[in-house]
């Protein structure tokens, strides 16, 4: 083989090489609730990587290894993914922090706090406190999340043993929902000091703003006193 010939078939093949598609799951036939399962599968680790706006629906189609075609047969709009995957989520989040209410609060409330960090280290942008970029335009969204919130917060009060009425109550403890995500997302993305000094802070937080939306003493209650209880 003369030189050009071989310069020839190297140049060939070098460009059959760079030409060739990037490789992509292979596409399989599914049942439609098992389709959905693995779309919503997908879709939850996209979402829970990175904010809303950074997050392609192509990207999950890809790895889900459907067209965008199909996967909008599911889900008509990349919000309505979203929020499925919110929903998910949440439900996931709120069963795992529901301690035993038999537990004392000194025990419990620490349990949940490592509960809730743990998911944060996992899904840091899963489940958003507030409504933050091109979702705030939207009325339904914000109003879906805020109620997520809410029944977060109800289930405090309630193991706090009062009642929901007292409205500076339901501040205190909504904003210290805000904080301590926002500390927990925080504190994972460098880690300054140890993980127990973070729960320390958080809970410390939480008890002096409950107390003091109470009139009480900002101290933790003991095994079997009487609420309201305080971690």
């Amino acid at each position: 083989m003369t030189v050009s010939s071989r310069v020839r078939l190297v140049a060939t093949t070098v460009g059959q090489v760079s030409s060739e598609p990037e490789a992509r799951p292979p596409r399989t036939r599914l049942a439609p609730d098992e389709r959905q399962r693995r779309l919503l599968e997908v879709a939850a680790e996209e979402f829970a990587g990175a904010p809303y706006e950074q997050v392609r629906i192509a990207d999950i189609a890809d790895r889900a290894g459907v067209s965008k075609a199909l996967l909008f047969r599911y889900f008509a709009t990349k919000r309505e993914l979203y929020m499925e995957c919110v929903r998910l989520d949440s439900a996931e989040l709120a069963a795992a922090v529901d301690i035993d209410p038999d537990v004392p609060a000194a025990e419990r409330f620490p349990r949940a706090l490592e509960v809730l960090l743990d998911f944060i280290e996992r899904r840091p942008y899963s489940i958003p406190s507030r409504p933050a970029g091109e979702l705030r335009r939207h009325k339904r969204t914000v109003r879906e999340i805020a109620r997520i919130n809410d029944q977060l917060v109800n289930r405090i009060i309630e193991r706090m043993g009062v009642g929901e009425g007292n409205p500076e109550l339901r501040l205190a403890v909504d904003s210290w929902l805000l904080f301590a995500r926002t500390s927990a997302r925080r504190w994972t993305e460098t880690r300054p000091f140890p993980r127990q000094r973070l729960i320390d802070l958080q809970i410390a937080a939480f008890r002096g703003a409950a107390a003091e939306a109470l009139g009480v003493d900002a101290r933790p209650t003991p095994a079997g006193g009487e609420p309201p209880i305080l971690p």
